[in-house]
């Protein structure tokens, strides 16, 4: 399985936020059009997730980044917490999990 970023882009001047969505979304998938459908129906929940203005471009990216593996051990999740550009992503499992996990909107190739 693959992991399928998305980042969510700062459209109005704000990021929507809340147990559904975060600056990233991460969804475990077979490939990339599993994603997109797991995707589609998170951010049909609430019409919030999808607002954006024109001058500054839809909320959303297509897929940004793909990795093999997403977890970090406690003791990277406690440097990732130190850094400028720490958030959590909201991470879908193939298996219905969803949690929150250590992210960095910035740089986070670097260490998984």
């Amino acid at each position: 399985m693959t992991f399928y970023v998305y980042r969510q882009n700062n459209s109005e001047g704000y990021f929507v936020e809340d147990e559904n969505v975060g600056i990233h979304i991460i969804i475990e998938a077979e490939n990339e059009e599993q994603a997109d459908v797991k995707f589609d129906e998170i951010i049909e929940q609430k019409s919030e997730y999808t607002d954006y203005c024109p001058c500054c471009g839809k909320r959303w990216c297509g897929v940004d980044e793909t990795y093999e593996n997403v977890e970090v051990d406690s003791i990277v999740a406690e440097r990732l917490k130190q850094h400028r550009y720490y958030n959590e992503a909201i991470l879908y499992l193939s298996d219905g999990t969803k949690k929150k996990i250590p992210w960095l909107m910035y740089g986070m190739y670097g260490y998984l």
